[in-house]
């Protein structure tokens, strides 16, 4: 049993869900600035290495992988694209939105090298392979 004041432990509980939440909303729905000052959101994703490529999933439902910009440069891997709302969405009351739409943006660091770019859903999701060239790709 941890011996601080209750006080002291409502108060780290609080801090823990407020990080949590500052998370989740820099994911799916903080607004930032793209070069051009449009307003985006960040697209959860998942990086995973092999030894010939680094695979990224990224939760992008119904885009479609040959609308997005995908870029390499300066050890930083660049993917934006524009998610469009669907078509109902106007004609509905809406009872739970929770996917985001619009402008999204996210910059991932990756290991410095060369890579050929490869794009492709599976199973909802936009996964992007980045093949190691020779000589390219440090590990």
């Amino acid at each position: 049993m941890d011996n601080q004041p209750p006080e002291n432990i409502m108060l780290s509980e609080a801090m823990a869900r407020l990080a949590a939440t500052e998370k989740f909303c820099r994911q799916l729905f903080l607004l930032s600035s793209l070069q051009d000052g449009q307003p985006c959101w960040e697209p959860p994703v998942d990086l995973l290495e092999t030894d010939s490529e680094l695979l990224v999933y990224l939760v992008l439902p119904g885009a479609k992988a040959d609308e997005v910009d995908v870029h390499v440069g300066n050890g930083e891997l660049i993917i934006r694209g524009r998610r469009e709302p669907p078509a109902e969405l106007c004609n509905a009351t809406v009872i739970r939105l929770e996917l985001p739409f619009g402008r999204f943006e996210r910059r991932i660091a990756i290991p410095p090298g060369t890579y050929a770019i490869k794009r492709q859903t599976v199973r909802g999701h936009l996964l992007i392979r980045l093949c190691k060239t020779e000589g390219g790709a440090l590990a």
